[in-house]
């Protein structure tokens, strides 16, 4: 919730990271939204601040444009390790839905080659309607799962600062995957930020002391501490909010415990999600939406002060199976 006591403006001149947290600013319904397929594709080096992927060359380019013209529900991100390979990888990665159409798909999918160029001869438009079983024929190996931190440095001061010492932290770490630093995820102001691939599980303002417990939880299935979950990247902004509400409301970090049903439009500017639950549960949640008091900066590079918008929760309805 919004905090309405401290009265004292907020010093524009602090990180937007720090901005946030005093403007109260809501985790929960910030993830990266709409997203059933990922494509990382290694890129060394410094990235640029708006377009990283002029680095390219202009064939790899040509093929990134097509592919995002074609598939509005994959997203796209450069990464890159502190220990480069002898090979490019390339990462395409499926997440579960949680919308009641779609197919039921996850995983992800390794495959290297030499230069850039190389990897855009891959057939990612059979890849990604076959899934699985295209990724396979067409040479992809199974990867059990990525750690994605933002340390875009040149688009905001918050990710490489916080965003480096988490991916460190995490390379130090017993993990269930492999960790890579990623280009913008959305968000600096919740730095750090990580994905968590296939699952599609998107976390904010972790530290490197988060690490150890990070990677326990998902290895048990469940996510991590729900202050620091901002979403499921499968599902729009309300309805991740809707989600990251009911499971703080139910203290609920079974990964799977919640499918999205319905979304309905009320009266007004409010909007109802409805949730399926585990045992059948159904879960009815109406938000309507609101805008802080407090100005704040979005970014720590060329942003202008501005109010946080939010969804807040108007109404609760739980129903059971009998």
């Amino acid at each position: 919730m919004l905090c309405a006591c401290a009265e004292a403006p907020i010093d524009f001149s602090l990180p937007c990271s720090v901005q946030a947290v005093l403007a109260g600013e809501q985790i929960g319904g910030t993830a990266l939204a709409d997203a059933d397929a990922w494509l990382l594709v290694e890129l060394g080096g410094a990235w640029d601040a708006l377009t990283p992927e002029s680095a390219l060359p202009e064939r790899a380019q040509a093929w990134l444009a097509g592919l995002r013209a074609r598939h509005p529900r994959l997203r796209f991100l450069m990464i890159r390790r502190e220990r480069p390979s002898r090979l490019l990888s390339c990462f395409v990665a499926f997440s579960p839905q949680r919308r009641p159409t779609g197919p039921a798909r996850r995983g992800v999918f390794r495959f290297e080659a030499r230069t850039h160029d190389e990897l855009a001869l891959l057939d990612l438009d059979a890849i990604l309607a076959g899934g699985a079983s295209s990724a396979a024929a067409l040479g992809g190996e199974p990867v059990s799962s990525l750690y994605v931190v933002c340390a875009h440095g040149k688009r905001d001061a918050c990710c490489a600062k916080k965003g480096v010492a988490l991916y460190r932290a995490l390379a130090e770490t017993d993990l269930d995957g492999e960790p890579w630093q990623s280009t913008h995820q959305g968000g600096h102001r919740f730095a750090a930020t990580m994905l968590y691939l296939p699952l599609g599980i998107h976390y904010g303002r972790l530290e490197p002391s988060h690490a150890q417990e990070l990677v326990l939880a998902h290895t048990r299935g469940r996510l991590f501490d729900l202050e620091h979950y901002r979403g499921h990247t499968s599902l729009s902004p309300l309805v991740q909010r809707a989600e990251a509400w009911l499971r703080q409301e139910l203290d609920e970090r079974h990964i799977d415990a919640f499918t999205l049903l319905e979304e309905q439009e009320l009266e007004g500017a409010c909007r109802g999600v409805v949730m399926g639950g585990r045992g059948g549960a159904r879960h009815r949640v109406v938000l309507a939406p609101k805008t802080g008091k407090k100005l704040r900066m979005a970014s720590c590079s060329g942003a202008e002060p501005g109010s946080v918008s939010y969804h807040d929760v108007v109404r609760y309805e739980a129903h059971t199976r009998a």
